[in-house]
Protein backbone atom coordinates (compact mmCIF):
# COMPACT_ATOMS: atom_id res chain seq x y z
CA UNK A 1 0.00 0.00 0.00
CA UNK A 2 1.42 3.55 -1.11
CA UNK A 3 2.09 6.06 1.58
CA UNK A 4 -0.10 8.09 0.54
CA UNK A 5 -3.40 6.04 0.34
CA UNK A 6 -5.75 6.19 3.06
CA UNK A 7 -5.18 3.82 6.14
CA UNK A 8 -8.13 1.05 6.32
CA UNK A 9 -7.87 1.29 9.89
CA UNK A 10 -6.75 4.28 12.50
CA UNK A 11 -3.30 3.49 14.23
CA UNK A 12 -5.13 3.17 17.82
CA UNK A 13 -7.02 0.43 16.81
CA UNK A 14 -4.30 -0.95 14.93
CA UNK A 15 -1.98 -0.85 18.33
CA UNK A 16 -4.78 -1.89 20.36
CA UNK A 17 -4.40 -5.50 17.90
CA UNK A 18 -1.55 -5.57 18.78
CA UNK A 19 -1.07 -5.32 22.21
CA UNK A 20 -4.40 -7.90 22.86
CA UNK A 21 -2.67 -10.60 20.63
CA UNK A 22 0.65 -10.34 22.84
CA UNK A 23 -1.62 -10.89 25.82
CA UNK A 24 -1.14 -14.63 26.98
CA UNK A 25 -4.34 -14.73 28.46
CA UNK A 26 -6.41 -12.90 25.35
CA UNK A 27 -9.81 -14.58 25.01
CA UNK A 28 -12.43 -12.22 23.32
CA UNK A 29 -11.68 -14.51 19.73
CA UNK A 30 -10.86 -17.85 21.26
CA UNK A 31 -14.04 -19.83 21.04
CA UNK A 32 -13.92 -22.96 22.28
CA UNK A 33 -15.30 -25.76 19.77
CA UNK A 34 -17.87 -27.08 21.69
CA UNK A 35 -19.33 -22.98 21.78
CA UNK A 36 -19.01 -22.86 17.91
CA UNK A 37 -22.46 -24.74 16.51
CA UNK A 38 -24.34 -22.89 19.86
CA UNK A 39 -23.04 -19.83 18.69
CA UNK A 40 -23.58 -20.13 14.87
CA UNK A 41 -26.95 -21.32 15.60
CA UNK A 42 -28.22 -18.44 17.82
CA UNK A 43 -29.50 -14.70 17.33
CA UNK A 44 -27.95 -13.68 21.33
CA UNK A 45 -26.64 -10.65 21.79
CA UNK A 46 -23.17 -9.88 21.26
CA UNK A 47 -20.79 -10.03 24.06
CA UNK A 48 -20.53 -6.71 26.21
CA UNK A 49 -17.22 -5.00 27.69
CA UNK A 50 -18.81 -6.31 30.87
CA UNK A 51 -17.55 -10.01 29.88
CA UNK A 52 -15.54 -11.92 32.65
CA UNK A 53 -12.05 -12.12 31.65
CA UNK A 54 -11.74 -9.77 29.14
CA UNK A 55 -8.59 -8.02 29.32
CA UNK A 56 -8.31 -3.88 29.07
CA UNK A 57 -7.38 -3.84 25.68
CA UNK A 58 -10.13 -6.63 24.12
CA UNK A 59 -12.56 -3.99 26.68
CA UNK A 60 -11.18 -1.17 24.65
CA UNK A 61 -11.52 -2.47 21.21
CA UNK A 62 -15.29 -3.35 22.13
CA UNK A 63 -15.98 0.01 23.57
CA UNK A 64 -14.29 1.99 20.96
CA UNK A 65 -13.90 -0.51 17.77
CA UNK A 66 -16.97 -3.10 17.52
CA UNK A 67 -17.19 -2.31 14.07
CA UNK A 68 -14.36 -2.14 12.83
CA UNK A 69 -13.43 -5.57 14.37
CA UNK A 70 -16.78 -7.03 13.29
CA UNK A 71 -15.80 -6.32 9.87
CA UNK A 72 -12.11 -7.41 9.78
CA UNK A 73 -13.40 -10.81 11.38
CA UNK A 74 -15.74 -11.09 8.57
CA UNK A 75 -13.22 -10.51 6.10
CA UNK A 76 -11.29 -12.75 7.78
CA UNK A 77 -14.09 -15.72 7.79
CA UNK A 78 -14.50 -14.98 3.77
CA UNK A 79 -10.81 -14.98 3.23
CA UNK A 80 -10.63 -18.45 4.76
CA UNK A 81 -13.72 -19.90 3.15
CA UNK A 82 -12.30 -18.55 -0.71
CA UNK A 83 -8.71 -19.69 0.56
CA UNK A 84 -9.40 -23.43 1.61
CA UNK A 85 -8.74 -25.69 -0.89
CA UNK A 86 -11.01 -28.03 -0.07
CA UNK A 87 -13.70 -25.55 -0.03
CA UNK A 88 -12.96 -22.76 -2.77
CA UNK A 89 -14.25 -24.72 -5.67
CA UNK A 90 -17.39 -25.27 -4.47
CA UNK A 91 -17.90 -21.72 -3.91
CA UNK A 92 -18.56 -18.99 -6.48
CA UNK A 93 -15.91 -16.72 -6.76
CA UNK A 94 -18.50 -13.81 -6.78
CA UNK A 95 -19.51 -14.34 -3.12
CA UNK A 96 -17.08 -11.37 -2.56
CA UNK A 97 -15.30 -8.74 -4.51
CA UNK A 98 -11.74 -7.44 -4.92
CA UNK A 99 -12.00 -3.64 -4.43
CA UNK A 100 -10.27 -1.94 -1.60
CA UNK A 101 -12.91 -0.71 1.65
CA UNK A 102 -11.53 2.40 2.80
CA UNK A 103 -13.65 4.05 6.05
CA UNK A 104 -14.70 7.54 5.78
CA UNK A 105 -16.86 7.51 8.54
CA UNK A 106 -17.77 5.24 11.27
CA UNK A 107 -21.55 6.09 9.83
CA UNK A 108 -20.14 4.63 6.63
CA UNK A 109 -18.42 2.06 8.07
CA UNK A 110 -21.77 0.91 10.59
CA UNK A 111 -24.08 0.67 7.49
CA UNK A 112 -21.34 -0.93 5.50
CA UNK A 113 -20.66 -3.71 7.97
CA UNK A 114 -24.43 -4.52 8.92
CA UNK A 115 -25.74 -4.64 5.01
CA UNK A 116 -23.07 -6.43 2.79
CA UNK A 117 -22.44 -9.71 2.65
CA UNK A 118 -19.82 -9.54 1.08
CA UNK A 119 -17.05 -7.34 3.03
CA UNK A 120 -14.16 -6.13 1.01
CA UNK A 121 -10.36 -7.07 1.32
CA UNK A 122 -9.32 -4.88 4.18
CA UNK A 123 -5.63 -4.39 3.98
CA UNK A 124 -3.14 -5.14 7.46
CA UNK A 125 0.35 -4.96 8.01
CA UNK A 126 1.59 -8.97 8.09
CA UNK A 127 2.27 -8.09 11.85
CA UNK A 128 -1.52 -7.80 11.79
CA UNK A 129 -2.27 -10.69 10.66
CA UNK A 130 -0.15 -12.72 12.88
CA UNK A 131 -1.60 -10.30 15.75
CA UNK A 132 -5.53 -11.96 15.07
CA UNK A 133 -3.61 -15.83 14.62
CA UNK A 134 -2.53 -14.94 18.15
CA UNK A 135 -6.02 -13.76 19.12
CA UNK A 136 -7.22 -17.19 17.93
CA UNK A 137 -4.96 -18.94 19.97
CA UNK A 138 -3.56 -20.57 16.66
CA UNK A 139 0.06 -20.11 17.49
CA UNK A 140 1.50 -22.76 19.01
CA UNK A 141 5.27 -23.34 19.60
CA UNK A 142 5.68 -20.99 17.20
CA UNK A 143 3.97 -23.17 14.24
CA UNK A 144 0.75 -21.62 12.61
CA UNK A 145 -2.69 -23.92 12.31
CA UNK A 146 -5.41 -23.00 10.15
CA UNK A 147 -8.03 -21.14 11.66
CA UNK A 148 -11.37 -22.64 10.47
CA UNK A 149 -13.96 -20.55 8.73
CA UNK A 150 -16.75 -21.51 11.53
CA UNK A 151 -14.44 -21.00 14.37
CA UNK A 152 -13.47 -17.43 12.88
CA UNK A 153 -17.51 -17.07 12.15
CA UNK A 154 -18.41 -17.55 15.63
CA UNK A 155 -15.83 -15.25 16.70
CA UNK A 156 -17.38 -12.47 14.60
CA UNK A 157 -21.00 -13.33 16.14
CA UNK A 158 -19.12 -12.78 19.28
CA UNK A 159 -18.41 -9.29 18.21
CA UNK A 160 -21.38 -8.25 16.51
CA UNK A 161 -25.07 -10.15 16.07
CA UNK A 162 -25.24 -9.79 12.28
CA UNK A 163 -26.46 -12.84 9.73
CA UNK A 164 -22.76 -12.61 7.31
CA UNK A 165 -20.55 -15.01 8.89
CA UNK A 166 -23.79 -17.74 9.62
CA UNK A 167 -23.76 -18.00 5.57
CA UNK A 168 -20.16 -18.11 5.56
CA UNK A 169 -19.85 -20.92 7.95
CA UNK A 170 -23.09 -22.84 6.27
CA UNK A 171 -21.06 -22.77 3.19
CA UNK A 172 -18.32 -24.12 4.67
CA UNK A 173 -19.99 -26.99 6.10
CA UNK A 174 -22.22 -27.13 2.59
CA UNK A 175 -18.92 -27.01 0.45
CA UNK A 176 -17.23 -30.16 2.84
CA UNK A 177 -19.97 -32.28 1.78
CA UNK A 178 -21.38 -31.79 5.62
CA UNK A 179 -25.09 -31.12 4.98
CA UNK A 180 -26.73 -31.61 8.64
CA UNK A 181 -24.20 -29.12 9.84
CA UNK A 182 -24.50 -26.44 7.32
CA UNK A 183 -28.65 -27.04 7.52
CA UNK A 184 -28.21 -26.56 11.01
CA UNK A 185 -26.53 -23.33 10.99
CA UNK A 186 -28.16 -21.83 7.68
CA UNK A 187 -31.93 -22.62 9.55
CA UNK A 188 -30.69 -19.78 11.74
CA UNK A 189 -30.93 -16.98 8.56
CA UNK A 190 -33.88 -19.07 7.24
CA UNK A 191 -36.38 -17.49 10.42
CA UNK A 192 -37.99 -14.92 8.46
CA UNK A 193 -35.82 -12.45 10.41
CA UNK A 194 -32.66 -12.14 8.04
CA UNK A 195 -32.07 -9.07 5.13
CA UNK A 196 -33.06 -10.46 1.85
CA UNK A 197 -29.67 -10.57 0.34
CA UNK A 198 -28.34 -12.86 3.22
CA UNK A 199 -31.50 -15.06 2.72
CA UNK A 200 -30.77 -15.72 -0.79
CA UNK A 201 -27.28 -16.40 -0.23
CA UNK A 202 -28.23 -18.72 2.46
CA UNK A 203 -30.76 -20.61 0.11
CA UNK A 204 -28.04 -20.89 -2.43
CA UNK A 205 -25.91 -22.67 0.38
CA UNK A 206 -28.70 -24.41 1.88
CA UNK A 207 -29.63 -25.86 -1.42
CA UNK A 208 -26.13 -27.13 -2.37
CA UNK A 209 -25.96 -29.15 1.23
CA UNK A 210 -29.47 -30.18 0.17
CA UNK A 211 -28.27 -31.48 -3.24
CA UNK A 212 -25.00 -33.09 -2.19
CA UNK A 213 -27.33 -35.14 0.37
CA UNK A 214 -28.95 -36.76 -2.94
CA UNK A 215 -31.85 -34.39 -1.93
CA UNK A 216 -31.96 -32.58 -5.62
CA UNK A 217 -35.89 -31.77 -5.47
CA UNK A 218 -35.53 -30.08 -2.01
CA UNK A 219 -32.28 -28.27 -3.39
CA UNK A 220 -34.49 -27.18 -6.83
CA UNK A 221 -37.57 -25.88 -4.09
CA UNK A 222 -35.30 -24.24 -2.04
CA UNK A 223 -33.42 -22.32 -4.71
CA UNK A 224 -36.95 -21.42 -6.39
CA UNK A 225 -37.92 -19.51 -2.60
CA UNK A 226 -34.61 -18.16 -3.26
CA UNK A 227 -35.06 -16.69 -6.69
CA UNK A 228 -38.50 -15.41 -5.74
CA UNK A 229 -37.06 -13.13 -2.77
CA UNK A 230 -36.31 -10.96 -5.89
CA UNK A 231 -32.43 -10.01 -5.23
CA UNK A 232 -30.26 -9.47 -8.04
CA UNK A 233 -28.49 -12.08 -8.46
CA UNK A 234 -28.34 -14.30 -11.42
CA UNK A 235 -25.97 -17.03 -9.44
CA UNK A 236 -29.57 -18.22 -7.87
CA UNK A 237 -31.37 -18.12 -11.54
CA UNK A 238 -28.84 -20.79 -12.41
CA UNK A 239 -28.76 -22.91 -9.84
CA UNK A 240 -32.33 -23.22 -10.10
CA UNK A 241 -31.77 -24.85 -13.23
CA UNK A 242 -29.28 -27.29 -11.98
CA UNK A 243 -30.90 -28.99 -8.94
CA UNK A 244 -33.98 -28.86 -11.06
CA UNK A 245 -32.01 -30.61 -14.13
CA UNK A 246 -30.78 -33.11 -11.40
CA UNK A 247 -34.03 -33.61 -9.87
CA UNK A 248 -35.40 -34.61 -13.08
CA UNK A 249 -38.79 -32.51 -12.40
CA UNK A 250 -40.28 -31.54 -16.43
CA UNK A 251 -42.28 -28.54 -14.58
CA UNK A 252 -39.52 -26.90 -12.26
CA UNK A 253 -36.99 -27.13 -15.48
CA UNK A 254 -39.30 -25.01 -17.37
CA UNK A 255 -39.59 -22.76 -15.18
CA UNK A 256 -36.20 -21.92 -13.79
CA UNK A 257 -35.20 -21.82 -17.61
CA UNK A 258 -37.40 -19.27 -17.87
CA UNK A 259 -36.10 -17.29 -14.88
CA UNK A 260 -32.72 -17.22 -16.40
CA UNK A 261 -33.76 -15.92 -19.54
CA UNK A 262 -35.26 -13.23 -17.45
CA UNK A 263 -32.72 -12.84 -15.01
CA UNK A 264 -29.00 -13.44 -16.70
CA UNK A 265 -28.11 -11.86 -19.95
CA UNK A 266 -26.10 -13.95 -22.12
CA UNK A 267 -23.19 -12.34 -21.70
CA UNK A 268 -23.49 -11.79 -17.91
CA UNK A 269 -19.68 -12.89 -16.46
CA UNK A 270 -21.26 -15.31 -14.04
CA UNK A 271 -22.66 -17.78 -16.71
CA UNK A 272 -18.71 -18.19 -17.48
CA UNK A 273 -17.91 -18.97 -13.82
CA UNK A 274 -21.48 -21.09 -12.98
CA UNK A 275 -20.57 -23.40 -16.13
CA UNK A 276 -16.99 -24.24 -14.73
CA UNK A 277 -18.62 -24.64 -11.81
CA UNK A 278 -20.96 -26.59 -12.70
CA UNK A 279 -18.89 -29.22 -14.68
CA UNK A 280 -15.74 -29.44 -11.64
CA UNK A 281 -18.60 -30.19 -9.68
CA UNK A 282 -20.33 -32.62 -11.36
CA UNK A 283 -17.10 -34.43 -12.37
CA UNK A 284 -16.36 -35.03 -8.63
CA UNK A 285 -19.37 -37.80 -8.71
CA UNK A 286 -20.81 -36.03 -5.33
CA UNK A 287 -23.65 -35.55 -6.91
CA UNK A 288 -26.89 -37.93 -8.03
CA UNK A 289 -27.26 -38.22 -12.16
CA UNK A 290 -29.94 -40.55 -11.92
CA UNK A 291 -33.06 -38.26 -12.18
CA UNK A 292 -31.67 -36.43 -14.99
CA UNK A 293 -34.22 -36.26 -17.59
CA UNK A 294 -32.26 -36.42 -20.70
CA UNK A 295 -34.92 -36.32 -23.56
CA UNK A 296 -36.84 -33.34 -21.45
CA UNK A 297 -33.23 -31.68 -21.29
CA UNK A 298 -32.54 -31.32 -24.93
CA UNK A 299 -36.12 -29.98 -25.78
CA UNK A 300 -35.88 -27.52 -23.59
CA UNK A 301 -32.61 -26.77 -24.77
CA UNK A 302 -33.78 -25.92 -28.29
CA UNK A 303 -36.05 -23.32 -27.26
CA UNK A 304 -33.69 -21.89 -24.47
CA UNK A 305 -31.77 -18.79 -24.11
CA UNK A 306 -28.22 -18.73 -24.37
CA UNK A 307 -27.09 -18.72 -20.63
CA UNK A 308 -29.52 -21.78 -19.93
CA UNK A 309 -28.67 -23.73 -23.05
CA UNK A 310 -25.15 -23.48 -21.66
CA UNK A 311 -26.30 -24.94 -18.17
CA UNK A 312 -27.78 -27.67 -19.60
CA UNK A 313 -25.44 -28.94 -21.95
CA UNK A 314 -22.92 -29.09 -19.04
CA UNK A 315 -25.53 -31.33 -17.42
CA UNK A 316 -26.58 -33.33 -20.10
CA UNK A 317 -23.30 -34.16 -21.17
CA UNK A 318 -22.05 -35.42 -17.71
CA UNK A 319 -25.15 -37.62 -17.68
CA UNK A 320 -24.47 -39.36 -20.79
CA UNK A 321 -20.92 -39.67 -20.03
CA UNK A 322 -22.03 -41.56 -16.48
CA UNK A 323 -24.74 -43.40 -18.33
Amino acid sequence: MKASMPQPFDANFEGLLREAASAPRSMLLRVEREQVFPTLRSREAPVSIAMAGLNSMERELLASYRCELGLLLRHAALSSLMGDRATAPWIDSTITDHSVHRISSRKVLRNHAQTNLRPSPVELPPDIAEGLDELFGVVEAGKRRQISTPRISAAALRVESVDQPRVYAGAHFAALGDSESSLDVLSAVLDGQADVSHEAFAREWAALALARSNRSPEASVCMRHAVSLGYPRAELSMRYLLYSALSGNESAITDAAACVARMTPPDHPSVESMCSGIRHQLSTGVFSLARVNRSFLRETDSTADPASKRIINEITLRAETNA
